[in-house]
């Protein structure tokens, strides 16, 4: 059979189409716009039992009447209700005529480590870690010594060991370095002080910033230097040996420390310094006393307590008339800043009195104080102020209370340290005047 007669036949058996007229024209057809156009079935529009003719009882109830959903093809990626997610692609981002999501430009572009222009020197994400360098022993004047200096001015501690933990501490001779720069410092300076560092050095060996090898080993390097330690300071070997004696009581170094290096010690003063140590260890309750090896000078004191160091002083003073021995034992009390309180025991001391010879004689140890700027002038004032207001409850155990005080006081500005501006402070005390003085009969007080 020829090819035509076959393409007749199957011309035969297609129906007839009617042309599409455009524009009134059916002739001008192209072969795209004779196409047979058929709209896509989609399984989430179709009607119950369209898809394969079955139809499943899975529906839902609506209205009344049973709803069945339709089997869908197995594999199909499209959504089962028919909505989908109602979720934006990509976050919005997505889609036609879309740059991204707002601000996706700051955001740095993903690297691809398979791109042949990928550089890992330049696009790799750098790292930076922090590194501290150790500090040497040349450094600790620079850095470590301001810190232990400020500390024995505000006495926390806790800001110390803040401090010395900042920095990197790693070095066995700066750790030993450390508790030498410390006892140093405190030998040129008065007990509170000692007080005070001994209270560091335990405070630091409980944070872990100071082992106790390293007190030792810092102990063991005074001991070898301590003749220069005696140059400036006489009673070195003394102090030396108290510090070691508080770092055992305190739990610093073990008490095996003493003994070990009073047996191996080469020097006599360093055998002094130890034999010390031992002496304040070995004596009845010595433990519980070292808490207080230093004394409890300055401000550590109750204000109880150096109210009645003060009373003693003067008391003994008005026995002995020893103006240098009172002022050595107020220099001892080391409270400049208490010093007003001399002062004003003074004044009651002498109202308390009433004879001329102790108001002279605490005239002569005022005088002599304040010449030699013991008692600044703010404390003086400040010391007369509060016997002044005191006066009132005074006079009801001395009659004579404020005649007395204007004596002294006059005394006081006689000899030259007392201004009169703070004379003339002082209240008068009223009397009555009767009828003999012109008052018309009247009593006035």
């Amino acid at each position: 059979m020829s090819s035509d007669s076959i393409e007749d036949i199957i011309a035969q058996l297609e129906p007839e189409k009617p042309p599409v007229e455009v524009n009134g024209d059916a002739s001008e057809l192209s072969d795209v716009q004779k196409r047979v156009i058929r709209k896509a079935k989609r399984p989430s529009q179709m009607k119950n039992g369209e898809l394969n003719g079955n139809v499943k009882p899975n529906g839902s109830v609506k209205n009344g009447q049973q709803r069945e959903r339709p089997s869908y093809i197995s594999k199909s990626r499209r959504p089962r209700n028919g909505k989908g997610s109602r979720i934006p692609k990509k976050g919005g981002g997505g889609g036609k005529h879309t740059w991204g999501n707002p601000g996706c430009e700051l955001m740095g572009a993903a690297v691809d480590r398979h791109d042949p222009n990928y550089d890992s020197d330049s696009q790799d994400e750098i790292v930076y870690e922090s590194t501290q360098p150790r500090l040497t022993v040349d450094e600790l004047d620079q850095y470590v010594e301001p810190i232990i200096k400020e500390y024995f001015e505000h006495g926390d501690t806790v800001e110390v060991v803040y401090d010395l933990e900042g920095f990197n501490l790693e070095d066995d001779a700066v750790r030993k370095a450390i508790l030498i720069l410390v006892v140093r410092l405190a030998l040129e300076r008065h007990s509170m002080h000692r007080e005070m560092s001994s209270q560091l050095l335990a405070d630091l060996h409980s944070h872990q910033v100071l082992s106790s090898q390293d007190i030792a080993q810092g102990f063991l390097s005074l001991l070898e230097d301590v003749n220069d330690l005696l140059l400036d300071t006489p009673e070195a070997l003394q102090v030396i040996g108290n510090f070691i004696a508080r770092a055992v009581a305190d739990d610093c170094i073990p008490v095996e420390f003493v003994a070990t290096m009073s047996s191996q010690a080469t020097t006599k003063e360093a055998s002094e310094a130890l034999q010390r140590a031992e002496y304040l260890l070995a004596a009845n309750h010595g433990w519980i006393k070292l808490d207080n090896v230093w004394g409890t000078g300055g401000g550590i004191r109750p204000v109880k307590v150096l109210v009645n160091k003060m009373q003693m002083l003067l008391k003994e003073y008005l026995d002995s008339f020893d103006i240098q021995e009172a002022m050595r034992c107020l220099k001892e009390l080391e409270v400049p800043h208490f010093h007003h309180e001399l002062v004003y025991e003074a004044v009651i001391m002498v109202i308390e009195d009433s004879s001329d010879q102790a108001a002279a004689n605490m005239v002569k140890l005022l005088k002599f104080m304040c010449d030699a700027v013991l008692i600044t002038v703010d404390q003086l004032e400040r010391g007369f102020d509060r016997a002044i207001q005191a006066l009132p409850e005074l006079s009801v155990d001395v009659p004579n209370t404020f005649l007395l005080t204007e004596r002294f006081v006059l005394l006081c500005t006689d000899a030259g340290f007392m201004s009169t501006s703070l004379a003339d402070k002082l209240p008068g005390k009223g009397r009555k005047r009767f009828v003999s003085e012109g008052d018309g009969g009247l009593i006035k007080s």
